[in-house]
């Protein structure tokens, strides 16, 4: 009969550098909800919030849900996500080294990384263009 060792509660050294970087990500979230103040933002209606469980990061994406039941704003550890017009996002893509393709939204939106390039009142106009596609996007589907 083989014994097998019983296994340490005590976390090793991977799975705490893993906690931690799961630590710092979530706090990250938060300081960009905190600049963000999406609550304040003029012009948006009715909205929902909260995280969506995946597989690689177990729901630590903070999303924002139209009426619809749509994304309109994905924040992400280091990035913010939106829905925007394909003229505007790739003139945004050209004049601004933080701008690129959304990986959520794809083509139909934009990744910002909020260094300072844009100012805050341009972020929350782009969140602002972002709720008010989504809210168009229900009215195409219904077309």
């Amino acid at each position: 009969m083989v014994r097998r060792k019983a296994r340490s509660k005590e976390p090793t050294e991977i799975e705490e550098k893993e906690l931690a970087e799961i630590e710092q990500y979530v706090k990250d979230i938060n300081v960009l909800k905190e600049r963000l103040k999406v609550a304040e933002i003029a012009g948006l209606g009715e909205y929902e919030e909260g995280t969506k469980p995946l597989r690689d990061r177990a729901g630590l994406d903070w999303y924002y849900w139209a009426p619809n039941k749509k994304a309109f704003l994905v924040i992400r550890g280091k990035t913010i996500e939106m829905r925007c017009d394909r003229k505007l996002s790739k003139v945004l893509k050209e004049d601004y080294e933080t701008v690129m393709e959304s990986r959520y939204f794809g083509r139909g939106g934009i990744e910002i990384v909020p260094t300072g390039q844009l100012q805050d009142a341009e972020l929350a106009d782009l969140i602002r263009l972002s709720y008010n596609l989504t809210l168009l996007a229900k009215v195409k589907d219904k077309i």
